[in-house]
């Protein structure tokens, strides 16, 4: 059953306790995969090491592995910083040592393993945009996991690159016994025939695009589809959706919680590491309500910055975790340690 769940409020000084216990232990171990994941498909029990497109690490006793999809290529500006300009954006690149012509942006799904429950949070970008994406359903199977294992497919918001591996070219459902979970915000937004993207920046072609596959989508697992509400509903046992407006309408962040540990998903709240992050407040034309977007992510940037949670994300740099360390204007990445 879903239901709304009540934000609790710890004090500061028990959420940093909490936490610090938590974002060490998370950090420490991989697992690596047993012989009956190994044997999935055509896979090399070679590749199940971590770095064949996927990372595997545990949070208490969930099992958390991130799994790459691949990558997408960008002008840096206006896509970012379009309320500064185009010289400090290309400055914030320049001091993390990144090309100025374009940003690459990667694009990365989360699985989740929690007692039986298999939970799949985002699917990648399928056939919708091009060569350089859409490898999340290979790189499942090279981390040893069968589309049929999956037993639930939380869509923290629904952008190509996040609901394309859903659907197989016949337009079937590509995860034949999982149920789809999304907010209800975000399918009464794109259910509409003409979603309101009139404060998003994108170039109208993308817009159309972005609607022409939700509908398909929302199409496809209408039978299947279960809709959560409120600012917090738990999935399964350890795994919660937040709220998190602004991206989208139902744009949802994920919190991996088990004995005493935590791992936030962060899915697009932050697009990239170099130029987002230390510069929140610096509106992206994939945001449906930039400003919005940018409360949201001020607010829980600068949170997850001060409880030392272990983070992860849609656009962060593979293998997508790490801590966010506050930093002069935003917050700065600081990467685990790759652990093979």
């Amino acid at each position: 059953m879903f239901a709304t769940m009540k934000t609790t409020t710890l004090s500061r000084r028990h959420a940093l306790h909490a936490a610090l216990g938590a974002g060490a232990a998370a950090i420490a171990s991989t697992i690596p995969a047993s012989p009956a994941r190994a044997s999935v498909g055509d896979v090399d029990p070679a590749d199940i090491r971590n770095g064949a497109g996927f990372y595997r690490t545990t949070v208490g006793d969930a099992e958390v592995t991130v799994i790459s999809d691949g990558v997408l290529n960008f002008e840096p500006y206006p896509l970012f910083g379009a309320n500064a300009d185009r010289f400090q954006v290309e400055q914030a690149l320049r001091q993390a040592f990144l090309p100025i012509d374009r940003v690459t942006i990667q694009v990365n799904a989360l699985l989740v393993r929690s007692g039986r429950d298999v939970v799949l949070v985002d699917t990648g970008s399928g056939d919708l945009v091009g060569p350089t994406a859409g490898f999340a359903l290979r790189n499942l199977e090279r981390a040893g996991v069968s589309r049929d294992d999956v037993t639930h497919v939380l869509l923290t918001h629904l952008h190509r690159d996040h609901i394309g591996g859903a659907l197989g070219a016949d337009g079937k459902v590509a995860f034949p016994n999982a149920k789809f979970i999304m907010h209800r915000a975000e399918h009464a937004f794109w259910s509409s025939s003409q979603p309101d993207l009139g404060s998003s920046t994108a170039p109208p072609p993308i817009k159309q695009k972005w609607v022409d596959a939700a509908h398909r989508f929302l199409g496809a697992v209408s039978d299947r589809l279960t809709l959560i509400d409120g600012s917090e509903a738990s999935v399964v046992p350890n795994v919660t959706a937040h709220l998190a407006a602004g991206h989208t309408p139902g744009h949802l962040t994920v919190d991996v919680t088990s004995d005493g540990q935590r791992f936030v998903y962060l899915a697009d709240l932050a697009h990239h590491h170099a130029i987002v992050l230390p510069h929140p407040s610096w509106h992206v034309a994939l945001d449906t309500d930039p400003a919005a977007a940018v409360r949201t992510r001020k607010e829980r940037l600068a949170r997850y910055a001060f409880d030392q949670t272990l983070i992860g994300g849609a656009h962060l740099p593979f293998p997508s975790l790490g801590h966010l360390v506050p930093a002069e204007t935003g917050v700065a990445w600081a990467p685990v340690e790759w652990r093979w």
